[in-house]
């Protein structure tokens, strides 16, 4: 306690000091490259110096730190995982004198901006004190992208846990020469008598013995390049502790790898606004949402967001000034370098000397690296590299061929941390200013090159179809990078058509998705594009008029629906032949907007030609022949033909299975409509295990919430409603109407018709005034859509209103359900 209250006297000496070289606090302050307001804490005694600004202080008085009062004891910053300021530090318990200076060689001044990283310090430290007497192989090697800040986590270890060591060193380790000369200025510091030794090995071997004969140093050696290298310079005793920064991600039994991210996102804000000196506290909430987006832009690279800093400060522009530049100028303000003098390259010098270097060693990964640049930054395939080979190019079916050479490229990326790899994916993970940086490099025919083959090949892996093994699976790996592609411009006129079949396929996988504001606006934007590029009747015309078709099927607008599928029919049985498999896709989509009207017998004919287009083109065993039979199947029940409506789901079923499995999707299809029809003929118990092998199977491959997983659901609410089971039904009918809703909206028809299974439990129940409330949103849907399901919910509501006593009313909605038989009827007749 005594030496405590000594501690916090104010630091008198040390104001007589300032005074004699007539000094303000600001004039010594600027002399540390610290604040004022620090020499103010000093001298008062609310803060002390730490043991880097105590050095400091004697060195700049040139006297000892016992006659500036500052011969007081410290606490080991080792204690404190926080710091009031990058240049305070606070006043507590002490462990080490202020007199036992450790050596000291860190070239470099500690950086007044350093932000963030509190848990990697922690980390860092933790190992490297727990490690000091283990083997060399459990030093640590702070790992990553050029620019990620690993020079700057090292200094800031070696200032915030100075007094943790007796000696701390600091070696540039990029080549032997570099090696060589901090061993020799080592030589000099600890004055061994080797120093001047003519034999460069007497040297290194000299620094080597005194490490080995002593205790609780930190050698620190940045930015190593080649591990063999650095071998020559490792003492053979680890007598203290081994901090190395590198690009590479393997090391080896040297060290043990902690591989450096991006900051996150309030990291990177905190970084950007003091390296601005922005008064966050006065900040707006648009300047503040602005230097979020240049924190996204920058996706939380220190050096860019330093660089961006320094910008801000230089020229007192607003973060949303700043914002607009990175939109048209983002390379030439990433080429600016004004900052911290310890990283004076930029951050496209850093990354351009990467790429220079790969493509001197490994041409290979240089290629591949160019492709990265044109798609998602995260979660890039391994496969798309190997799959789609021969449309990338002649290197790239050689690393198809040469597994060794294709993880050999890997490795070289790896090595200059360009790329990330996930073993567990079998994905790369590429930042974006190296994508951008890349792109800005090539010549515009090389960028043209490679967008181009980079299209085309996502063209021939994005499945067209749903039949594929895997679909959803694959759709969902190459969906982010085909996005990317497809907001780019610049395609040659032959790429066009790849562009507009890609635009094609998301469309079709985001409809499946129940994605469909998204898939809309792609078919529009395709058709549009189709229109203005090849001309009103060119089958890719087809192509999305036949996906805006099917997103009004599934949306109820019958009329829309109709008028596009025969449009898009009419190309294609003109361009493209009257047995071609895409006139049959579209014969079977306007088959099922007769069905929903139900014209059964148009829609019957128009799937037995499809049927037959499909069976004489794939064969009758093919998994797309089945789905076919399924719909004809449907038709085919619907028209009360119920032994050969069971033989068609038979042997669609037998098909599915052969190829695909008993757990696809499209057996579930199959499964639903036998139970449909057990269901239509009173088999209750029959249809009931079919209706929950149904969901079963879609839960299992589609998940709970996926669209498809509604019809089983209303199917067995259904049944369960008829066989008088409301308490069961209740749960499975509000499942699948909220599935429904959250998927298509409210008032969706299929939405409509779980409302009116609902209201029919309701009714079921006595529950009359909810029962009433689901008719009403039932018969709103219904009758704008003119749905061919008007007459029987008409006909349900009448006998809730019988139920209620009210039999006038149920004879007017009897007359409205006679009306909309005859009007359907005259309907069909046309």
């Amino acid at each position: 306690m005594k030496n405590a209250n000594k501690e916090r006297r104010p630091l008198s000496r040390l104001v007589q000091a300032r005074l004699q070289h007539h000094w303000s606090q600001r004039d010594l302050a600027e002399q540390l490259e610290t604040s004022f307001v620090t020499v103010s804490r000093w001298e008062r005694g609310v803060m002390v110096p730490g043991i880097y600004y105590r050095q400091r202080l004697c060195e700049l008085f040139n006297t000892s730190a016992q006659e500036l009062g500052l011969d007081f004891e410290i606490q080991d910053e080792e204690s404190s995982a926080t710091v009031i300021a990058p240049e305070e530090t606070p006043q507590s318990e002490t462990q080490r004198p202020a007199s036992s200076f450790p050596l000291w060689s860190v070239p470099y001044r500690r950086n007044p901006f350093f932000t963030g990283r509190e848990s990697v310090l922690a980390q860092l430290h933790t190992t490297l004190k727990q490690n000091q007497s283990a083997v060399l192989s459990q030093s640590t090697a702070l790992s990553g992208l050029g620019g990620i800040g690993k020079t700057q986590l090292a200094l800031e270890y070696a200032y915030r846990y100075t007094s943790a060591y007796t000696a701390i060193f600091w070696v540039t380790a990029e080549t032997a020469e570099s090696l060589f000369s901090g061993f020799l200025a080592l030589a000099e510091l600890l004055n061994l008598s080797e120093k001047h030794d003519p034999q460069q090995q007497r040297i290194i071997a000299a620094v080597l013995h005194w490490l080995s004969q002593h205790h609780d140093w930190l050698l620190i050696f940045d930015n190593v390049e080649e591990i063999g290298l650095l071998k020559a310079f490792l003492p053979p005793v680890q007598q203290g502790a081994l901090l190395l920064t590198s690009r590479k991600q393997a090391f080896d039994f040297i060290a043990h790898l902690l591989q450096l991210e991006t900051l996150p996102a309030e990291e990177g804000l905190q970084l950007l606004l003091r390296r601005a000196r922005w008064d966050e506290a006065s900040s707006s909430q648009e300047e503040e949402a602005a230097a979020r987006a240049i924190v996204a832009a920058m996706d939380g690279l220190p050096l860019a967001l330093d660089e961006a800093g320094a910008y801000l400060e230089a020229t007192r522009c607003r973060p949303s000034e700043y914002l607009l530049l990175l939109q048209t100028s983002l390379l030439p303000l990433l080429a600016e370098r004004e900052s911290y003098a310890e990283h004076p390259l930029s951050v496209t010098r850093t990354f351009q000397l990467a790429f220079q270097q790969v493509e001197a060693l490994n041409p290979e990964a240089s290629e591949l690296l160019s492709v990265c640049a044109f798609l998602a930054p995260e979660a890039i395939p391994d496969t798309f590299f190997l799959e789609g080979a021969s449309t990338l190019g002649s290197i790239f079916v050689t690393l198809a061929k040469h597994p060794l050479r294709f993880q050999a490229a890997l490795k070289t990326l790896l090595s200059y941390s360009l790329i990330q790899r996930h073993p567990t994916s079998q994905t790369i993970t590429v930042h974006r200013l190296v994508q951008a940086i890349l792109r800005a490099r090539l010549s515009p025919t090389d960028r043209e090159n490679w967008q181009g083959r980079t299209l085309v090949t996502l063209t021939r892996l994005f499945p067209a179809e749903d039949v594929v093994p895997h679909y959803w699976q694959v759709c969902e790996r190459l969906l982010p990078h085909a996005q990317t592609l497809l907001t780019e411009e610049g395609y040659s006129q032959e790429e066009e058509s790849d562009f507009l079949l890609l635009m094609n396929y998301v469309a079709g996988y985001l409809r499946k998705r129940s994605r469909y504001a998204e898939a809309l606006s792609l078919y529009e934007r395709a058709l549009q594009r189709a229109e203005q590029i090849f001309g009103r009747e060119h089958p890719l015309i087809a192509y999305a008029l036949h996906g805006l078709a099917t997103i009004h099927l599934e949306e109820g607008n019958y009329s829309e629906a109709r008028l596009l599928f025969e449009q898009a029919i009419a190309i294609r049985e003109q361009k493209l032949g009257a047995s071609h498999m895409l006139l049959a896709v579209s014969l079977s989509g306007l088959a099922v907007v007769f069905c929903q009207q139900h014209d059964f017998a148009s829609g019957r004919l128009l799937l037995e030609r499809t049927v037959s287009i499909f069976e004489q083109a794939l064969g009758p065993a093919n998994p797309r022949v089945a789905l076919m039979l399924n719909n004809l199947a449907t038709v085919t029940l619907q028209q009360g033909e119920y032994e050969q409506a069971e033989l068609l789901y038979q042997r669609a079923r037998r098909i599915i299975e052969q190829h695909q499995g008993a757990d696809h999707p499209d057996i579930a299809v199959g499964l639903h409509n036998l139970a449909s029809m057990a269901a239509r003929q009173g088999k209750y118990e029959q249809a009931r295990p079919l209706y929950e092998q149904a969901i079963a199977i879609y839960e299992h491959t589609l998940g709970p919430e996926h669209p498809r997983l509604a019809f089983p659901l209303g199917g067995l609410a259904d049944l369960l409603v008829l066989q008088g089971h409301y308490e069961q039904a209740e749960p499975v009918c509000q499942r699948a109407l909220t599935i429904r809703q959250q998927a298509f909206g409210p008032e969706h028809p299929t939405v409509a018709y779980t409302l009116g299974v609902l209201a029919n439990l309701y009714r079921g129940q006595g529950k009359y005034e909810q029962a009433e409330q689901c008719y009403q949103s039932t018969l709103h849907v219904y009758e704008r859509v003119n749905h061919a399901e008007l007459v029987t919910v008409l006909h349900d509501f009448a006998l809730l209103r019988e139920a209620q006593g009210r039999l006038e009313e149920a004879a007017s909605l009897r007359e409205r359900a006679a009306r909309a038989r005859k009007d359907t009827s005259k309907s069909d007749s046309a």
